[in-house]
C-alpha cells in the first residue's frame, strides 16, 4: 500500500516459465476474490494421461499455466472431469473449455 511501507498484502507475483507464464492456484483464487474472472480455459492431456490447465484472465494479458501451490510444477488432474469440475466449481468459470492433447 502506498505510504504504509507494507505492500505484501496487495502484491501478486507471476512466475515466468520461458515464453509462457504461470499462475499458482492460491494466486488465482485471490485474483478471483478481488473481481478478476477467467475468460478462456484450455485443458491439455499429457502423454501420461494427466490434464493440465491454461487460462486467460480478464485483467491480465496472455495465457497462464495453472501451477501447484508453492511450486513451479503444473497442477495436473487425473481425469478431465476433475479439471472441468475445478473450473466450474472452484474458479466459477462457465464459458467454453478447449480440450487438446500433447499425445503424438
Amino acid at each position: 500500500m502506498a505510504g504504509t511501507g507494507d505492500t505484501s498484502r496487495n502484491e501478486i507475483w507471476f512466475q515466468n516459465i520461458g515464453p509462457d507464464r504461470a499462475i499458482r492456484v492460491r494466486t488465482l483464487s485471490q485474483l478471483l476474490e478481488r473481481g478478476a474472472s477467467i475468460i478462456e480455459a484450455r485443458l491439455t492431456e499429457g502423454e501420461d494421461g494427466l490434464w493440465g490447465m491454461t487460462i486467460r484472465l480478464s485483467d491480465r494479458p496472455g495465457e497462464l499455466q495453472l501451477n501447484l501451490y508453492k511450486s513451479a510444477s503444473p497442477k495436473r488432474y487425473k481425469a478431465v472431469a476433475l479439471a472441468v469440475g475445478a473450473l466450474r466449481n472452484e474458479y466459477r468459470y462457465r464459458g467454453p473449455i478447449i480440450l487438446t492433447t500433447d499425445i503424438i
